[in-house]
């Protein structure tokens, strides 16, 4: 192969790797949701407002008060004014504030108003700013608040049951029409969800990876559609399992429970930029006087964590964004899981989890690396035959796949084996950055959090170390010096990318790459296993 069809192929295996670091690891959101919708869920203010242009916000003789719900995982704060949740606290996870303090996480974030309820196209105006009386009750592990409401003829309940050990709430709204016409309306459910975490800026922020922000999704039609906040309200309508926001390792879902039923489901930016809202619109309803009408909601704000969603119902674990490979991905984050209960360390897991794979892929390893061994071999022949049949291309090839059909060599066994297992390591890959059983989760000494980045740098220069060491060892005689070098700078990008990386995926790729010299070495010595263990290092 000619020196500047090498170089090409450097470049474009170079492109290769970003587009798969952007495209795959770190997909962006889509860019284009389905379609816009003329009616917006959003008030250009942070508190709750009249979504009817025809209504007026009713003025109430209740006072505003709060009330607080506590279990074991959570604390919730309630505010009377429109029943809605001001703050969710979690109790298990916690992150650092801009003074480098910990504190408890909250799913809401201040000036949020999640589970807002409201209506449209409402044959006579009614406010959601409504101040409701609160009525409160415990039942053994169960904790229940209701929210009141008598305004305009109507009766508007808001009920949230709260249970020990459980991230999911069941809520359940009603509508009692009290007056002496039909009321009509189409009611709808709002997350409203506030961002504390900027985007990264800075020279090197391309290489810190994608914002740990909340993001729009729902489920439609069988299939999770993952959307970006939009400065104009959009829309899309079908058969709606759940809506939510998810960021990296959490998730504010709402669930009727009704099922799949046609409705639609819309999605928009804040004013300020911080987040967004995202609410589910059930079908039109008309209530006669006297009549009632009633829903019942799942709503789950807590870990992504897919035993606990897949018990929540609704599909709601296909939330957990695994990637393109999440059938590959599932299986390895089970296994993963499984070395845990056995070693109760998750760094430890995660290289057993790594030997194994490789134990796994070592037929495959073995073969790519015993052909780039043989096609090292040919380099001589090869260069002659280069030389003599410059002028000849078709001899040339002629000459090529009969030297390497007589030496019995694929020229592609090196890279085709390569690829098979390629769907794995992206699994693994993607398993690790966004697995919330690593948040916070220590491995030992000054590794307190797998999630974070290695505080003192010791394991990406490790790595860089490491995967320098794995190039020299490559062989290099297919390579003009050009080409050499552009390789030689692969160490120290993959070490910049990892500063900035959670030093659970420096772990992986670290103990890989060690695993990866071993096998190399072993290969090129015509080693065994079994040889190692007999004590025999030279071939």
């Amino acid at each position: 192969m000619k020196s500047e069809f090498r170089s090409l192929l450097a470049i474009l295996i170079s492109i290769g790797i970003f587009a798969v670091w952007y495209g795959w690891l770190f997909p962006p959101p889509k860019a284009e949701p389905k379609t816009e919708v003329s009616q917006s869920v959003e008030s250009k203010t942070d508190t709750p407002v009249v979504e009817n242009e025809s209504s007026a916000e009713i003025p109430s003789v209740i006072p505003e008060e709060t009330r607080s719900i506590e279990t074991d995982l959570y604390r919730v704060v309630f505010s009377n004014r429109g029943g809605i949740p001001t703050l969710w606290e979690f109790k298990k996870f916690s992150r650092k504030n801009e003074d480098k303090k910990e504190e408890p996480i909250d799913a809401v974030n201040k000036g949020a108003i999640p589970l807002l309820f409201q209506f449209s196209e409402a044959s006579s105006p009614w406010s959601n700013q409504v101040a409701y009386r609160v009525e409160e009750k415990g039942v053994g592990e169960k904790k229940e608040i209701t929210f009141i409401s008598d305004e305009k003829g109507l009766r508007v309940k808001k009920k949230f049951l709260f249970e020990e050990g459980q991230y999911a709430t069941q809520m359940e709204v009603s509508v009692q029409n009290r007056g002496g016409k039909e009321f009509s309306a189409r009611p709808s459910l709002l997350w409203d969800q506030m961002d504390v975490h900027s985007k990264p800026g800075g020279f090197f922020s391309f290489l810190k990876g994608p914002p740990d922000q909340w993001m729009p999704l729902y489920l439609m039609d069988g299939e999770v559609e993952r959307e970006k906040w939009e400065k104009e309200n959009k829309t899309a309508t079908g058969k709606i399992y759940w809506v939510a926001v998810a960021n990296r390792y959490f998730l504010s879902a709402i669930l009727p429970k009704s099922g799949a039923l046609e409705r639609s489901v819309s999605w928009e930016a804040r004013e300020s930029g911080n987040g967004g809202k995202i609410s589910i619109s059930l079908p039109k309803i008309h209530l006669a006087p006297g009549e009632t009408w009633k829903e019942n909601f799942t709503v789950y704000v807590g870990p992504q964590d897919i035993e606990q969603l897949k018990h929540v119902g609704n599909r709601l674990e296909d939330a957990v964004d695994l990637g393109f490979f999440g059938i590959v991905a599932r299986p390895i984050l089970y296994l993963l899981k499984l070395f845990y209960l056995a070693v109760h360390n998750y760094g430890v897991a995660i290289i057993l989890l790594t030997l194994l794979i490789k134990l796994l892929l070592h037929p495959i390893n073995k073969k790519s690396m015993t052909s780039m061994k043989a096609m090292q071999a040919l380099q001589p022949r090869l260069k002659e035959i280069r030389e003599k049949y410059k002028n000849d291309k078709q001899r040339l090839q002629m000459e090529m796949m009969n030297l390497f059909k007589t030496n019995k060599v694929n020229p592609m066994g090196g890279c085709l084996p390569m690829l098979l297992q390629f769907p794995i390591y992206i699994a693994l890959y993607k398993v690790l950055w966004s697995s919330v059983e690593l948040y916070q989760a220590p491995f030992f000494w000054f590794y307190k959090d797998l999630s974070a980045p290695d505080p003192y740098l010791i394991s990406p220069v490790l790595l860089g170390i490491a995967m320098f060491l794995q190039q020299k060892m490559m062989p290099s005689a297919t390579m003009d010096p050009a080409q050499q070098k552009m390789m030689m700078f692969m160490p120290l990008m993959f070490s910049a990318f990892m500063l900035f990386l959670p030093s659970g995926l420096t772990i992986y790729i670290l103990v890989n790459t060690v695993i990866s010299i071993v096998q190399q070495w072993m290969i090129q010595k015509d080693l065994r296993l079994r040889d190692i263990l007999r004590g025999r290092f030279y071939g």
